[in-house]
């Protein structure tokens, strides 16, 4: 009797920690594939990041942009966080350190040339050289900015397309508008014109060739037409 009640309890503790083993297996297999989605949703979100930055580059190319001042620079960043833990998570992946070399061997590259890209993913990422953001109403805002070191200041006009996009349909030179403004000549008054704020802009009128608005600078206002995609806007030379 005495070695049957040690048996039971030998069977007793033996099935506990069986019992035990399952259930640290059944947690175990859990947090694997937990891992595992985790990987698949890392990977799955960095695509689509990198197809809508992809895509957004290529929007820039015919004056498009993702509606609003933040949303590029926004979508820029997260895809820049996202690099960081795609990497570390697929580190092991050959694929992923010939990945990550690469956007290393990028860095350098970008600052051969005059450091033309650095600045310009500088300018890009940050309000770097980003003046003024006004905006006219739902349709039309502007910004009054630089957007490379080789490009002068400028105000350039966006118009709303399609609820999420935005064009950017004139790019007058800034120092031009203070010019007709103020009545005065760049060569000879010694102004900083990235310095003079506009004080306030309003929406006149709009149709297929010019944009009327009045601009009130250093108190004076007065009503400018912008011919749309005018050469002597910068369109010739692409900023």
């Amino acid at each position: 009797v005495i070695h049957l009640v040690h048996l039971w309890f030998r069977l007793k503790a033996l099935v506990q920690h069986i019992i035990i083993i399952l259930d640290n297996a059944e947690r175990f297999l859990f947090i694997l594939k937990f891992c595992k989605m985790f990987k698949n949703f890392i990977k799955n979100i960095y695509i689509i990041f990198s197809i809508i930055l992809g895509g957004s580059f290529l929007l820039s190319r015919f004056d498009y942009q993702f509606y609003g001042y933040y949303t590029g620079k926004t979508i820029a960043w997260i895809w820049i966080l996202l690099t960081f833990i795609f990497i570390l998570i697929f580190w092991k992946s050959r694929r992923v350190k010939y990945y990550f070399l690469f956007l290393l061997i990028l860095i350098p590259l970008s600052v051969i040339p005059m450091k033309l890209p650095y600045y310009a993913i500088e300018f890009y990422l940050t309000n770097e050289e980003d003046f003024q953001k006004i905006k006219l109403n739902e349709d039309f805002r502007i910004e009054r900015t630089r957007q490379n070191v080789l490009s002068m200041p400028r105000v350039y006009f966006y118009q709303r397309k399609l609820g999420i996009f935005e064009k950017n349909i004139c790019r007058p030179a800034y120092d031009k508008i203070v010019e007709e403004i103020l009545d005065i000549s760049s060569e000879s008054d010694n102004l900083d014109f990235r310095k003079i704020p506009i004080q306030s802009i309003k929406l006149i009128s709009i149709n297929k060739d010019n944009i009327g608005v009045e601009y009130k600078i250093m108190n004076k206002s007065k009503i400018i037409y912008h011919s749309l995609k005018s050469e002597s806007d910068g369109y010739d030379y692409g900023y």
